[in-house]
């Protein structure tokens, strides 16, 4: 007796399933409104210059002192100088070796910086770009070196930057990013890069030295290595790497936004990666960094914001076109940080970066 055809057989070939998605995960609705802080603005006098200078939003934490706000408030303000174009203390962030202009880096990476803001999920769409307008101006060099290949990429670059909380709670990211790549010709070559992360306390504000880098140390060999209480968000060196954690790439989400799961893993790397700007310097050698985002997801509703980004740019590019031209010092978180003061290009509101800047 023949044996018995498989149904499949019956019936021609068996289909394949369909591929599923693998289904995202939703955003939570901060609760800025029943957090520990205030919607009241701080009534001291150093706590309102910086909410003023810098556009700080609600919630604020009014247990922080008056002195500590007079200590952001100067340490900040002398960012604003290093990172202004003409100014005698932005030598340490431009590098001539690296043969790129630090301003576009640093405008680049803060728009960036606001798209992935505007692309997360939030009913409060006037809210959501607040935080988006003054994250943009919050971005710092706070040292830039490199070198070129001579074919318009680097060979090396080293920096490390700072960003900002947009909200008035005082907080802000370190970041050492390291990159090497060199080709040999009769070997593998030289290849390593790195990006270390630490969240800012509040007592390690620090005006009288304001660029130095929290996020690494030197070894007894005096090397520069991650510091102890750093995430280390990619290493590699050579043929071996290592990439960081969901849990250890959530745990920035409070210092930066004063909420928890908000933001997916995946924006939270991508704006780790854009205020370090890491793959803003045309390099050849992007295989680390990509690594890590292809670990992580956007929540459901989410987008990369760059529609909304390209309608927020041409705003900010009339109010540029307001400003004086006569300037021979331009600072440029300030500039970027207009459409925040001011709400958009229609708004006749007077004021200037310039004037922000001399308060």
């Amino acid at each position: 007796m023949p044996p018995k055809r498989k149904a499949a057989d019956e019936s021609g070939p068996a289909k394949k399933k369909a591929a599923t998605t693998p289904k995202l995960k939703k955003s939570k609705a901060p609760k800025w409104d029943e957090s520990e802080f205030s919607n009241e603005k701080p009534t001291g006098e150093w706590a309102r210059k910086c909410v003023d200078r810098w556009c700080l939003l609600a919630p604020y934490d009014n247990s922080i002192s008056e002195k500590r706000w007079e200590d952001y408030y100067n340490e900040r303000s002398a960012l604003d100088k290093v990172n202004s174009s003409g100014a005698p203390e932005s030598k340490e962030i431009v590098s001539e070796e690296l043969c790129q202009d630090t301003w576009k880096i640093l405008r680049k990476a803060s728009s960036d910086l606001a798209a992935i803001v505007l692309g997360s999920k939030l009913d409060d769409a006037d809210r959501k770009k607040q935080i988006a307008r003054t994250l943009m101006g919050s971005l710092y060099f706070t040292e830039l070196w490199g070198n070129d290949e001579g074919d318009d990429t680097p060979r090396e670059v080293e920096a490390k930057t700072r960003l900002y909380s947009p909200f008035g709670a005082g907080h802000s990211i370190d970041f050492f990013y390291r990159y090497h790549l060199r080709a040999r010709m009769f070997s593998n070559g030289e290849r390593f890069s790195s990006l270390f992360a630490k969240p800012r306390m509040r007592i390690e504000i620090d005006p009288e030295n304001p660029t130095a880098c929290s996020a690494i140390k030197r070894n007894a060999n005096g090397a520069l290595k991650a510091a102890s209480d750093a995430v280390t968000i990619f290493d590699r060196n050579g043929s071996k790497s290592k990439g960081t954690t969901a849990a250890n790439i959530k745990s920035f989400e409070g210092t930066l936004f004063c909420t928890e799961g908000w933001i997916s893993p995946l924006k939270l790397a991508e704006i780790l990666l854009a205020a370090a700007n890491v793959m803003g310097y045309r390099e050849r050698d992007k295989t680390t960094p990509k690594s890590v985002l292809e670990k992580f997801n956007y929540f459901d509703g989410e987008t990369n914001g760059k529609n909304l980004l390209a309608e927020e740019l041409k705003s900010l590019a009339a109010l540029e076109a307001k400003e004086p031209t006569d300037q021979a010092v331009v600072s440029i978180p300030q500039r970027l940080l207009l459409l925040a003061r001011h709400g958009g290009a229609n708004e006749n509101e007077a004021g200037s970066s310039r004037r922000a800047a001399s308060a």
